[in-house]
């Protein structure tokens, strides 16, 4: 699934939502590090340019509970380039409140975040929203 800058894009009960964060909120994420900050060429900027974002539930179970662990990805594209865009990827199943959050995982290329185990009913109940997005200058 590919998502344009400022889309909200819905497949597969999936919300991919694009929120770009201030320098103060980066530095509360655990795996934010403002020595990998980006600096966009001009490229970037370029109209070939987007986003792929998607997201998946991986089932398993937690001791005898049945379940999934929601995971998200993204990756900034310019063509079939993935590019070296510092970013990150949250994931987590529900609209308001946020069950298996990932919270969010910041790097570079493919980002991966997973989020935590959820039983089935949660599964069923909730839809899985993928964030991602940069350091807002």
């Amino acid at each position: 699934m590919c998502a344009k800058e400022g889309d909200g894009v819905i497949n597969n009960d999936i919300v991919i939502i694009r929120e770009d964060v201030s320098h103060e909120e980066a530095l509360h994420d655990s795996t934010y590090d403002a020595t990998q900050k980006s600096t966009y060429p001009e490229r970037t900027k370029s109209r070939s340019v987007s986003w792929n974002v998607w997201g998946e539930r991986v089932a398993g179970t937690n001791g005898s509970v049945w379940g999934y662990t929601p995971v998200g990805y993204s990756e900034h594209l310019d063509g079939t380039t993935v590019l070296e865009t510092y970013h990150y990827t949250r994931t987590y199943l529900g609209k308001i409140a946020k069950k298996g959050d990932s919270g969010r995982r910041w790097g570079k290329y493919t980002v991966k975040a997973t989020g935590t185990f959820c039983d089935e009913d949660v599964n069923m109940q909730y839809t899985q929203i993928v964030k991602y997005g940069t350091e807002d200058n």
